[in-house]
């Protein structure tokens, strides 16, 4: 059971930086710490209870939980390594920006301003 923990710890941290605006990243960062640190807190307290009453038995009911976790985040999270930040925003976002591969191979990007018809 506590390798899942280390796993999983590593998306906590890096996951909800990753996927935030910038301007969003502090209170998404403060929020997904928060429920980490109450999921861990109540765990503290009910495992002991748990592997108590039922004993080995808890660790179905933990892998009942993880298989599913697993299949969403490995189906339905989109794949971050190696993207810019400017990429991933346009995954979670869509909007487009210019990436940094457009930047520097000097790729020309029309944007569309307000008040135009080019947006249709």
């Amino acid at each position: 059971m506590g390798e899942k923990e280390n796993v999983l710890m590593i998306l906590n941290f890096s996951y909800p930086s990753e996927i935030l605006k910038y301007n969003q990243r502090a209170k998404g960062m403060v929020a997904s710490q928060a429920i980490g640190y109450l999921f861990g807190c109540m765990m503290t307290y009910t495992l002991p209870l748990a592997l108590e009453h039922i004993s080995w038995r808890y660790y179905i009911i933990n892998a009942a939980w993880i298989v599913p976790m697993v299949a969403i985040i490995w189906w339905i999270f989109p794949e971050t390594q190696g993207k810019t930040l400017e990429e991933i925003d346009t995954i979670f976002e869509g909007s487009r920006t210019d990436s940094l591969h457009e930047v520097l191979d000097g790729v020309e990007v029309t944007t569309v301003t307000e008040g135009s018809d080019d947006h249709k």
